[in-house]
């Protein structure tokens, strides 16, 4: 399967050609379609910016990646009897450097992933979700929460092959970045030794 950032390039490149095409048939001096039919295309297709900006995004949540990969490493462990590691320069508590490293990585991925929502909705989407100047398209709000938001029902597809992993991953983000440690009394992890790694407790996994 092709690299997802490999993906958006080339979908950026092909929106970037159409852009181009567009550019000149609306300059031309006898028209194929009415003036209004390039302005919208036109404004499609400059979303080959967005998403030159997303790709620029992966690196980075490769990067946070390695970040929480090295806190369960042997490497960082500086007092296994004290549960204290290295994050980076920095000696910290386990459960610190863990959620620190895991909210970056998380955060720095739905960044991505909502600017693809984006793009998606707008080419895609029927003309409340593509039209709507005020919000973007969101993958779980719009994606998954609502019927008929895609042509040619791709909200089908979408909805029986990533709903899991997109409201999965979507609830931690916000567990993270909103609650903290806990959401009402429930704790994330199963404990805060270096040896509970990131195993989810049995709570937070039921909800």
């Amino acid at each position: 399967m092709t690299d997802l950032r490999v993906q958006v390039i080339q979908g950026a490149n092909e929106l970037r050609s159409a852009w181009a095409i567009l550019q000149t048939g609306s300059t031309s001096s006898t028209l194929q379609l009415p003036p209004k039919c390039y302005e919208q295309w036109i404004k499609r297709a400059l979303l080959y910016q967005t998403l030159n900006g997303t790709a620029e995004i992966f690196p980075a949540r490769e990067f946070a990646w390695d970040a929480v990969r090295a806190i369960a490493s042997p490497m960082s462990i500086i007092d296994h009897i004290r549960n204290i590691v290295s994050y980076g320069s920095l000696k910290t508590d386990f459960a610190v450097a863990r959620h620190l490293a895991l909210t970056t990585y998380v955060a720095v991925t739905w960044s991505a992933y909502d600017r693809l929502a984006n793009v998606c909705g707008r080419l895609a989407g029927i003309a409340d979700l593509a039209e709507n100047p005020k919000q973007n398209p969101k993958a779980c709000e719009d994606f998954l929460g609502k019927k008929d938001t895609m042509g040619f029902s791709g909200h089908l597809h979408i909805q029986q092959a990533y709903s899991w992993p997109l409201k999965t991953t979507y609830k931690i983000r916000n567990w993270l970045l909103h609650e903290g440690y806990e959401e009402g009394g429930t704790q994330l992890f199963n404990g805060d030794r270096i040896a509970d790694g990131f195993i989810l407790h049995p709570d937070a996994v039921s909800h």
